[in-house]
């Protein structure tokens, strides 16, 4: 009977407690959300954008690499 008491009155201070933290803390406009979502769009674009470059860059000195390994001069052999 004890711990129905205490699980009750436990359950009703959680009811008070969501209660007000929903009135304190209302949830945001559609208008927020929305500029919300632009910018998390803008974010991920640049991020995009950013990786690209970031590979185009190591492809470009990766075949720099190589053509100047390529075009390095052979020894010839003198006999």
């Amino acid at each position: 009977m004890q711990s129905e008491l205490h699980r009750h009155a436990q359950l009703q201070e959680l009811t008070t407690y969501y209660h007000h933290a929903k009135d304190s803390f209302p949830l945001p406009s559609a208008e927020a959300q929305a500029e919300q979502q632009r910018l998390q769009e803008i974010y991920h674009s640049m991020r995009k954008k950013h990786k690209q470059r970031k590979l185009q860059k190591t492809e470009r000195e990766g075949a720099a690499a190589a053509a100047a390994a390529q075009q390095t001069p052979i020894k010839e052999e003198t006999a």
